[in-house]
């Protein structure tokens, strides 16, 4: 279950970073700038790599129940 509260832990983190660049460059919904831009390409993909590390484990779960469930 390290991967689930590492996982958490980014997200937070991420969303915090979100909340700062945004009032820091404004809350535009396209960015207006390369920093910006930067900046929204770093929180998508740090919060897509968050979301896949935290269903690895339960997916990992989901097998061994799998298997476990052919085998009786």
């Amino acid at each position: 279950m390290k991967a689930i509260e590492f996982a958490t832990r980014c997200i937070t983190i991420l969303f915090i970073f979100f909340i700062a660049y945004n009032t820091y460059f404004g809350w535009n919904e396209l960015p207006l700038t390369e920093s910006e831009k930067t900046c929204d390409l770093i929180f998508t993909k740090g919060i897509s790599i968050s979301i896949i590390i935290y269903f690895i484990p339960i997916i990992k779960v989901y097998k061994k129940w799998i298997e476990n469930s052919e085998k009786q």
